[in-house]
């Protein structure tokens, strides 16, 4: 448990282990059922559920925690058109792949990055708050 604990306490080690596990599950899934065993069904359930769901929670959890790592989006993106160019799944899907993943990935990044608590409050002793709650005035009560 430790060990777990601390790669997800570093954002660069967790969005490469982050990384690893998105190679491993969804893509290993879909070049599986795509290209190793041609089975059709199995490439489109893997393909369009267990890919893009994947894909988008896997970047909001890093994220969330860590703000945005920029390599991660990015090596996402291009390890998935690595992948479908170099391998017999070109012929199946590559512009839909392409558009998935980065709307997938950007997705998952951009609303983990707003549920991101640790910067970017702005105001954080609140002066300016407590100043314009003093000068309201209410014209229902008038």
């Amino acid at each position: 448990m430790k060990i777990i604990r601390s790669i997800w306490e570093n954002k660069h080690s967790a969005a490469a282990a982050t990384l690893f596990l998105w190679l491993l599950i969804p893509v290993g899934l879909v070049f599986l059922t795509g290209s190793a065993l041609e089975y059709v069904a199995g490439f489109i359930v893997c393909y369009s559920v267990i890919y893009p769901v994947f894909t988008a929670v896997s970047c909001y959890l890093v994220s969330r925690r860590h703000g945005i790592v920029i390599f991660l989006p990015a090596a996402m993106v291009l390890l998935s058109v690595a992948g479908f160019v170099f391998t017999e799944l070109l012929r199946y899907a590559l512009p839909n792949v392409i558009v998935m993943t980065v709307v997938t990935v950007f997705f998952g990044c951009g609303l983990g990055n707003v549920m991101h608590g640790g910067k970017g409050d702005g105001n954080k002793n609140g002066k300016n708050n407590k100043k314009k709650e003093n000068k309201y005035r209410s014209i229902v009560d008038d």
